[in-house]
Order: structure tokens, then sequence, then C-alpha cells
């Protein structure tokens, strides 16, 4: 790789009699041109990393938030309805995602809560998308195919937990 400068003349503001700017003039030779290229990939997959690790970190809270579901008391102290906004008063239902309502204001027989099911519906739409394409065999051979780096998709789909375990059944009986 080699990185060329060359001073073509003048103050590099413009002063020149003719008015040019010659100043300094910086290239890159053909073999750096394509190394700064798979600079900016490599900054790309650092933002991945990145991204990735972040994912992580939220999955590792929500997995302590679980475990402290599972083992301690949750505390309700809303004191006001999240659908009409005025005080809680008895019958009231609470969801452990912290909204609360009057009875009343629930739809009948409302067993999740109305302003978080478009989320958790749109999560278990994912999952069934994720479960689907894990039996699209096919799918996965031509993201492979199709891609620079086939250990990326691989990684991916291990990643997203599409790739289970799976066992091998045992020969003749063994």
């Amino acid at each position: 790789m080699l990185l060329a400068a060359v001073w073509l003349g003048g103050d590099g503001g413009g002063g020149c009699a003719d008015g040019a700017d010659r100043g300094w003039a910086v290239g890159l030779e053909h073999g750096a041109a394509e190394a700064w290229g798979g600079l900016a990939m490599s900054v790309e997959l650092i933002e991945d990393d990145r991204k990735s690790i972040d994912k992580y970190q939220e999955t590792e809270l929500m997995k302590r938030e679980i475990e402290d579901l599972k083992t301690n008391a949750k505390v309700f102290q809303l004191s006001k309805c999240t659908a009409c906004t005025f005080t809680l008063d008895l019958p009231a239902v609470h969801f452990m995602c912290m909204h609360s309502f009057h009875l009343r204001c629930l739809w009948d027989n409302e067993k999740e809560c109305p302003e978080c099911a478009p989320e958790y519906r749109s999560v278990m739409e994912a999952k069934q998308k994720l479960e689907q394409n894990a039996r699209d065999h096919d799918l996965f051979f031509r993201q492979l195919r199709g891609s620079k780096d086939g250990f990326s998709v691989i990684a991916d789909y291990f990643s997203k937990g599409i790739v289970s375990q799976t066992t091998v059944p045992p020969e003749n009986g063994r």
C-alpha cells in the first residue's frame, strides 16, 4: 500500500498568481484503495458487533427481570387508570407491565394489557416467522450461497434461535 503526497506549489490557499489552489495533492495507489475499502468494511463489522453486544446486554437484563419476577413480589402503586386517567377504584386490574385499569375500562374478557398488546403481538409474529424460516431449508441455503461470508449467515441463524440442537437417532437400537 502506498500513500503518495506531492507538493504542487503555491500556498495552499488559492494565492498563486493564476488564482489556482495548488497545495498538496494526496492519492492512493491501487492496492491502497482496496485496503481502504477493506477498512470501511471492517468499521461496518465492528458497528454490527457493537449492536449485537447491545442486544445481548439487553437480553441479560430481561433475564434478570424475569428471575426477579419469579422470586420477588411486585408492588403496584398506580393511582390512575391507564385508559381513562381517573383515580383507580375497585375493581381494578393490574398487569405485570405495570399498567392498571378499571375493570369497566377493559374490553370483555381482556387477558392482556391493551397498551402493550400491539408490541407483544409484533414480537410474537416475528417469533412465528423465525420458526417458519427454521423449517424453510431452501431459504437458508439460498442465503448461504448468496452471502460473501457464509459464517455470518450461520451465526445469524444461531443468534436468532432458528437453528436448534438436533439429536441423531441411535443406529439399529444402540
